[in-house]
């Protein structure tokens, strides 16, 4: 019985245990091991065929994770994003709804290694799918329960170095996907939208 419960997978790739250790909150030393755990799986994982049936409920797990209040949990969770999304690319197209708002959330943060993984992570998603992560992002201004009070400067230089910093990727930019006239329009309004 217990060698089922250790083989048994989840997400196609996770050993259950390892999800187990990760949703155990009291447990801080087992979750730390766990998430480095999750980290080396993704690093590893040949390619995203096994983690592509289950990419939505795999999107939703990793979004707890990054809320986690641990530090390590979070951050490894950003580096965990930006290897898997380099590895499902285009494929992420249906989650791109579920993980943006996640990521935005990080935006503004005041840890600089944070901040630093999560554009990685957006820059990684951008290289994919472009248009959907510009309109992500700028639609976030939009959204004032997402940039207001006194974070929405550091929000709003974050959101936007993001973009930018997607855009300087000679490989990747300018995107036959997006119109670069616009999307410096639609930089310059978003800019100078809200509070």
């Amino acid at each position: 019985m217990t060698a089922a419960v250790l083989t048994r997978e989840e997400f196609g790739f996770v050993p259950a245990v390892t999800v187990t250790s990760l949703r155990d909150l009291g447990n801080w030393k087992s979750r730390a091991d766990a998430i480095e755990q999750l980290r080396r799986l993704v690093d590893e994982l040949p390619d995203a065929k096994k983690v592509l049936p289950s990419l939505g409920a795999f999107a939703g797990f990793l979004n707890k994770l990054l809320d986690d209040p641990n530090f390590k949990i979070s951050l490894t969770t950003l580096q965990i994003w930006d290897t898997l999304l380099g590895k499902v690319g285009a494929a992420a197209r249906p989650v791109v709804a579920q993980i943006v708002p996640t990521l935005i959330k990080k935006l503004g943060d005041n840890k600089h290694v944070v901040r630093e993984a999560n554009m990685s992570s957006i820059a990684t998603l951008y290289k994919s799918l472009p248009c959907e992560t510009i309109d992500a992002l700028l639609t976030a201004f939009a959204k004032p329960e997402t940039a207001r009070g006194a974070a929405t400067a550091r929000f709003k230089e974050d959101a936007l170095c993001a973009v930018v910093r997607a855009m300087l990727d000679n490989e990747h930019f300018p995107s036959k996907q997006v119109n670069p006239a616009e999307l410096v329009s639609r930089l310059g309004a978003a800019a100078q939208a809200g509070g």
